[in-house]
C-alpha cells in the first residue's frame, strides 16, 4: 500500500507536468525587442495542442493590462498584429490563457528613428521620425524622392513636381464718380432768386394799386357827401 508522502509527491510531479505543459510560449515577428517607428510587430501564443483560449495582453506605460484589441492592434485568434508601432506601444507584452495562467513575458521598446532621404539617387540628408520638410520650393526641386528606414530599407521613388503658382488677377478698380456740376446748381439759385424776385415785385405793385384806387374811391364818396 502506498504511503501518503508518496502519493503527495507523485500528485505534486503530475500536477508541475500539467501546467508546463499547458503554458504558451509567446513569440515575436520580427523576432527581436527593439522596434522603430511604424515597424510591424506580430506577436503570437503558441500553446501545446493547438489551443486558441491564449491571447496576447499588454501593459505599457500609459494604459493598464490591455488585451489585444482594434484601436491599437489587429487581433487574430492567438495573434496579434500591431501595423504601424510607435513609442506608445513600448510596454510589456505576454499571453494569457482563459483560466489566467500567463506565459513568458517579453519587453518590447519602439522608438524614434532617423530616416535616410535621397532625391534622384543621391543622398540629401537624415531627418528624424522619417519627415523631411521642403521649404521655399522651387522648380530646382522637381525630381524623384525615396526614404531609407533603418530596418526596412528603401521606399520606392516618388516623383515630386513643382509648378508655378498661377497668378492673381488685380481686382478691377473704377474711377471715382465725377463732383456734380456746379453750373446747374447756380443757374437754379439765380432763377429761383430771379423768380422770388418778381413774385415780390408783382405783389408790392399789386398792393399799391389796390391802396391808391381803394384811397381815391374814399375820396370821392367824401365830395359827394358834402354837395
Amino acid at each position: 500500500m502506498m504511503d501518503t508522502a508518496s502519493l503527495c509527491l507523485l500528485l505534486c510531479l503530475a500536477q508541475g507536468h500539467y501546467s508546463a505543459a499547458d503554458v504558451a510560449k509567446l513569440s515575436l515577428r520580427p523576432d527581436r525587442s527593439l522596434f522603430f517607428w511604424y515597424e510591424e510587430i506580430i506577436l503570437s501564443c503558441s500553446a501545446p495542442g493547438g489551443r486558441s483560449d491564449w491571447s496576447v495582453r499588454r501593459n505599457t506605460s500609459k494604459q493598464t493590462v490591455q488585451r489585444c484589441q482594434l484601436g491599437w492592434a489587429v487581433p487574430s485568434g492567438s495573434t496579434c498584429t500591431i501595423e504601424d508601432s510607435d513609442p506608445s506601444d513600448t510596454g510589456v507584452y505576454w499571453c494569457e490563457s482563459a483560466s489566467g495562467n500567463r506565459s513568458n513575458s517579453v519587453n518590447i521598446t519602439v522608438t524614434d528613428f532617423s530616416a535616410s532621404f535621397y532625391k534622384d539617387g543621391v543622398f540629401i540628408g537624415t531627418e528624424d521620425k522619417g519627415k523631411k520638410l521642403l521649404r521655399s520650393v522651387s522648380t530646382s526641386d522637381e525630381g524623384f524622392y525615396q526614404c531609407e528606414h533603418p530596418s526596412q530599407g528603401k521606399s520606392p521613388q516618388s516623383w515630386l513636381r513643382v509648378r508655378n503658382r498661377p497668378q492673381t488677377a488685380a481686382p478691377t478698380t473704377f474711377p471715382p464718380p465725377p463732383p456734380p456740376p456746379v453750373v446747374p446748381w447756380l443757374v437754379s439759385g439765380v432763377l429761383l432768386f430771379v423768380l422770388y424776385t418778381f413774385v415780390l415785385v408783382l405783389a408790392v405793385y399789386t398792393y399799391r394799386k389796390w391802396a391808391k384806387n381803394r384811397a381815391e374811391a374814399k375820396r370821392g364818396s367824401s365830395h359827394h357827401s358834402l354837395r
